[in-house]
């Protein structure tokens, strides 16, 4: 025996989806979980409203946030962050971005966290890892 559908009501100033919308949201999905991935695999992401996202792979995020860590540790100022982050060749980094970073200090804590992780890890598989007693 076939039922009828269940009616669905969208009430006066309620949210109705469309093609378009669900077209939108699949396109977030996919690239959070590209993003997800990434970061997974040891990448690093940077978002803002002033500038296009940030991206890179393990080995570009090896080689840069040991010295993103050390100017940001350097600096007291927004200058002096901006100076730093330039002597160690990271100007490719917009002055948006490096605002940014100064401004929520908590991103030194987290790269921070995130070189302290990967030197306990490399230490772990120098040393033999699971398979040593």
């Amino acid at each position: 025996v076939k039922r009828p559908h269940a009616a669905v009501y969208t009430f006066p100033g309620e949210f109705a989806h469309n093609a378009r919308t669900r077209a939108l949201v699949e396109r977030i999905d996919k690239e959070r979980t590209r993003i997800d991935k990434a970061l997974r695999l040891g990448g690093y992401f940077f978002f803002g409203t002033g500038y296009s996202a940030i991206s890179g792979d393990a080995g570009a995020a090896a080689d840069i946030m040991p010295r993103l860590a050390g100017a940001m540790r350097d600096s007291a100022t927004r200058e002096a962050f901006a100076a730093s982050a330039a002597a160690a060749r990271l100007y490719f980094l917009p002055s948006a971005l490096l605002d940014d970073i100064f401004g929520h200090r908590v991103a030194y804590v987290q790269i921070d966290g995130r070189l302290r992780e990967e030197r306990e890890r490399r230490r772990w598989f120098s040393s033999g890892g699971a398979g040593t007693r």
